[in-house]
């Protein structure tokens, strides 16, 4: 058992903010971490399918924040709804988006800017990828620093939002490859499709709900997912051009080079991983520990159906 004192806890989120229950940040001191991290966040909605997403973003080749289903006390007190469909009396522990997350996942490369993605809930504004012209202060009412922020150097995401909206259509697939990382691109769009995401973020033409990452050896943009709780569940027929009706996206989605390139990432994900033999076996070691034996069920059978 270890105690760390004078650390901070916080309700977060958006839609899902109020509770009770309710989703909580925790922030330790620089001086006494957690088994090596700063912060914590600790989630109260559909933690099946954020446990089971994390998962196979994972294994279908995306880096995503390590998620976990655990128990957690408030005040000595459980708060976990014990049933479904929310809960199933666990929270799922997400690894926050930080400078632990960067050098977790990309330990050669960890020391890039990291954005966070959301609308703007008083103007309504999105991060939807458009060029916003070349003044920082356009973009910082939806795009957030995760990392760097005292440097608030903001060129690299100009560059990309420039490139993605702006390039000659002659040089397009030139241009925007110098500032994406296509194939990486190319994959998460395909994995969140394939895995049904219903937020309401990119899959949706809404520049809400995701993250950016550009490392310095690498300085090409990478996606990384954020906020799983609508994954395997609801539509199995969704669009997989959800994407293109956002801004920044629709000439990228709309590009002569890069549609069969998308095309076949989505045909071979499916070949190689998206089978039911390989995917459900994967959701049941996700959830087995908190659901019960049939209860990984709902979520498996998307998968065929998809």
């Amino acid at each position: 058992i270890k105690t760390i004192y004078c650390s901070s806890v916080r309700n977060r989120g958006a839609g899902s903010r109020d509770g009770p229950p309710n989703n909580h940040l925790v922030i330790f001191r620089n001086d006494e971490t957690w088994k090596g991290v700063h912060a914590m966040k600790f989630n109260c909605r559909y933690v099946h399918s954020q446990t089971a997403g994390s998962w196979l973003f994972q294994l279908m080749g995306v880096e995503v924040p390590d998620t976990v289903a655990v128990q957690l006390r408030i005040n000595g007190e459980d708060l976990a709804q014990s049933g479904g469909p929310l809960m199933y009396g666990s929270y799922a522990m997400v690894e926050t988006l930080d400078s632990d997350f960067t050098a977790a996942h990309w330990p050669d490369d960890p020391n890039g800017n990291l954005y966070q993605v959301r609308d703007d809930e008083d103007t309504g504004e999105e991060g939807d990828l458009r060029y916003e012209g070349e003044e920082a202060d356009a973009y910082r009412n939806t795009y957030f620093k995760q990392t760097n922020a005292s440097e608030d150097d903001w060129t690299d995401l100009i560059a990309l939002t420039d490139a993605l909206n702006n390039s000659p259509a002659e040089t397009y697939f030139e241009s925007v490859s110098r500032q994406v990382n296509v194939d990486q691109w190319l994959t998460h769009l395909a994995v969140d499709s394939l895995l049904g995401n219903r937020e309401g973020g990119l899959n949706d033409g809404k520049g809400d709900d995701y993250v950016l990452y550009r490392g310095i050896r690498d300085p090409r943009f990478r996606f990384v997912p954020h906020d799983l709780d609508t994954l395997l569940r609801g539509n199995p027929t969704k669009n997989i051009w959800g994407y293109s009706q956002l801004d920044g996206l629709e000439r990228f989605l709309d590009d002569p080079d890069i549609i069969p390139l998308y095309y076949s990432k989505l045909l071979d994900l499916i070949e190689r991983v998206y089978r039911p033999e390989i995917i459900q076996p994967v959701i049941a070691r996700a959830v087995g520990g908190f659901l019960s034996s049939n209860g990984p069920e709902g979520l498996q059978e998307f998968v065929p159906e998809r």
